[in-house]
């Protein structure tokens, strides 16, 4: 028994020992750390309540006490005494105190950043009753600046030089903001300058007692020639009761501060609780603690980093980088960015259709162009001083505003910023007026349609009748070319505005000319000569109209060759088939005579019963029916080279297209269409053909125009 008392005894005593060591441990290596702020009623003390929840919460051995000061100015001091080892600060009286200027008798390096926190706007508020609506209505009256050694009593100063305040312009009073609020309250002052991130509580608690006062645009650009840490921003509407309208100020950054002989491992951690797992608490003490993220700890960063504070912000992008959901949002990013890819490239040919075609789309663009343009070039020159560009978000935003409304106080003002504001001025101004004259020539028009400028390899019709309809309809099959555009040149009267109201998407890129198209001059403006295809349609109200083709046939050939021009294809519907030669010698490339085809096809019906059915199903361009089609020697499958017809027949037979079958039914061949070439080797010396060669061309049949590029053998 006694045994076992002495063993449960040792016990107890090793215990006991052990949890002696460890909390003498503990409480050696626990660092108390002060933290210098501001006034109690003030945003950084708020703020600085949640810093010290923070990294207590995430750091134990880390104790911080939250001390109210008078201000930057002080804490300043306060860190140079070793009094305190952290402070809240304005960016620029860091920058001061660290090169000694301005306030500041010396340079003191003893001054390092943690990391930029948010902006501090400068906040001027005047009583409501006393009619003061801006800076200059504060002459001859009394004035609280802030505490003695604040950043905001620094602020007030530079502001008011700026607009050329003499000292004796103002009753100057140092209070804090509390004190402010009271005296404001009381009616012992009549204004007040407020250094802080809003909503303030000192503010808010006035209620609508009081206006908040902007700065012009001219101060501020005063004010940063030699103050380039002022930023401009803008306080929200309805930040403060009774504040209706945004509120546009100079702001600082508020920079979070430490002693340069503070251990690096403390910083790290006092980083690391701020910006990850414990941000919460920061985020619940003042509305200013969402502002605060990783990304901005650079931004007005006056002062050297903590080489604590450098080392947690490079092992951060390690971290974010190896984190799932870092990698969840990559993906996620790049998986809209091929899903819009594939849509893109899927209806290229129907974007490229619009683009072409429609002028407002153009403009568009071009719009566009500018805008991002103007936009990015903003954002780069205005990122760090001005808050309505301080991202690209609200950079393009705030284009938007302005070719809406003009930028009124989003103006830039930075001289970079300027040019490229004027850039989307002048862009948007030109492009705008321009979409609205268009609009205009519409309604004055009456619907009709202007031919483009410099149109090329286009589609020209001369002439209009009956057929004129179905011509229109098959160019648009996508079998044909349905994006280029066409002109018809014709001396009749076409009820143009009816044709457009029929089939709005068939007539988008159709553009009718009034003229003669035997005439030089009239073929010459509508570009006739400098079309890709010329069909040249048969005028029937006309007793011979054979002669009229043969006219404009030969007027399109001498346009072309006097301007150097490589001639268009011309095809000519005749009515009569003898005066084809003529034709041909005239200019034409192919002749169409109606009476001849439906002669032929009559009599070979006659014999072989439904034969004008086929007839039918290949010369019209349908949905579900078969066409012609030739594979030009540009397209034409490398793989066919050296091959007999019968063995291109066998390897495009092989290859066969379940959706789209092709079957190879002839060959182009220097201008000569030859069909179906038997194996008589003497046909093909008669011919010129034996294997298939470089310039051929294929004529298949299929349902629409087939892909042969990926034969195989």
């Amino acid at each position: 028994m006694k045994k076992n008392l002495i063993i449960f005894s040792i016990i107890a005593i090793l215990l006991c020992w052990n949890f002696v060591i460890n909390a003498a441990i503990n409480y050696s290596v626990r660092d108390t750390l002060s933290l210098a702020t501001g006034s109690k009623d003030g945003v950084y003390y708020a703020l600085a309540q949640g810093i010290e929840k923070a990294i207590e919460n995430k750091n134990p051995s880390i104790e911080i006490i939250v001390q109210a000061t008078e201000g930057s100015v002080e804490n300043a001091m306060l860190l140079q005494a070793k009094s305190v080892q952290l402070a809240m600060i304005q960016n620029d009286i860091a920058y001061y105190f660290f090169n000694g200027q301005r306030m500041f008798n010396f340079p003191s390096k003893k001054m390092v950043g943690i990391a930029s926190l948010y902006t501090e706007a400068i906040q001027i508020i005047a009583r409501k009753e006393l009619n003061i609506n801006n800076v200059s209505d504060l002459k001859g009256r009394v004035v609280a600046v802030g505490s003695e050694n604040s950043g905001t009593r620094f602020n007030a100063a530079v502001i008011l030089s700026a607009m050329d305040f003499e000292y004796e312009d103002i009753k100057e009073i140092c209070l804090s903001f509390n004190e402010a609020k009271d005296s404001l309250i009381y009616g012992s002052i009549d204004a007040a300058f407020i250094t802080a991130g809003f909503p303030t509580p000192s503010i808010s608690e006035l209620g609508n007692k009081i206006n908040l006062l902007s700065i012009d645009l001219e101060t501020i650009t005063k004010l940063r020639k030699n103050y380039p840490f002022f930023v401009y921003t803008r306080i929200p509407p309805n930040t403060y009761q009774g504040q209706l309208q945004e509120v546009f100020v100079l702001g600082v950054r508020a920079l979070l501060v430490a002693r340069k002989d503070l251990g690096e491992n403390v910083i790290k951690q006092i980083s690391q609780a701020i910006f990850t797992d414990d941000s919460k608490y920061i985020e619940k003490a003042h509305s200013v603690g969402s502002d605060i993220s990783l990304k901005n700890v650079m931004n007005g960063l006056t002062i050297p980093l903590h080489s604590g504070a450098e080392q947690f912000y490079r092992d951060s992008d390690l971290i974010k980088q190896k984190s799932p959901r870092y990698f969840i949002n990559i993906i996620f990013q790049y998986l809209v960015i091929l899903f819009l890819a594939i849509i893109f490239l899927k209806n290229w040919n129907y974007i490229k259709k619009i683009v072409r075609r429609n002028i407002y789309v153009k403009l568009a663009l071009v719009l566009l162009l500018f805008f991002l343009i103007g936009s990015f070039g903003a954002y780069f020159f205005e990122k760090n001083v001005n808050e309505n560009f301080s991202s690209i978000y609200k950079t393009l935003w705030t284009s938007i505003v302005y070719i809406v409304s003009g930028f009124e106080d989003f103006t830039p003002i930075t001289t970079g910023g300027k040019i490229f504001s004027l850039f989307i001025f002048i862009g948007s101004i030109g492009i705008l007026g321009s979409v609205a004259g268009n609009f205009a020539s519409i309604f004055l028009k009456g619907g009709e349609e202007k031919m483009p400028k410099n149109l090329n390899k286009h589609i020209a019709i001369c002439n209009w009748n009956k057929r004129g309809d179905t011509v229109i309809r098959e160019l648009h099959h996508p079998s044909a070319e349905p994006d280029k555009e066409l002109i018809v040149l014709t001396d009749m009267d076409v009820n143009e505005k009816e044709l457009r109201e029929r089939s709005r998407k068939r007539y988008g890129n159709v553009y009718f000319i009034k003229g003669d198209p035997t005439s030089y001059e009239t073929l010459e403006s509508a570009r006739v000569h400098l079309a890709k295809s010329v069909i040249i349609l048969s005028r029937e109200e006309s007793d011979d109209p054979d002669p009229k083709a043969v006219l404009s046939c030969l007027a399109i050939s001498k346009l072309a060759n006097a301007e150097n021009k490589p001639k268009p294809h011309i095809i000519v519907e005749l009515m009569d088939r003898n005066n084809r030669q003529i034709t041909l010698d005239a200019g034409a490339d192919e002749i169409v005579s109606a009476g001849f085809y439906r002669t032929g096809i009559m009599l070979q019906s006659a014999l072989y019963h439904k034969l004008s059915d086929i007839f039918h199903e290949l010369l019209i361009y349908q949905e579900n029916t078969n066409s012609f089609f030739i594979i030009s020697k540009e397209k034409f499958p490398s793989i066919l080279l050296g091959k007999t017809f019968q063995e291109a027949s066998e390897i495009i037979n092989k290859n066969r297209d379940i959706k789209n079958p092709t079957i190879l039914i002839g060959v182009k061949r220097n201008n000569e269409v030859i069909l179906n070439p038997p194996a008589d080797s003497r046909y093909f010396e008669e011919k010129n053909f034996n294997t298939f060669k470089e310039g051929d061309a294929l004529v298949v049949m299929s349902y629409k125009l087939p892909d042969l590029s990926n034969l195989k053998i």
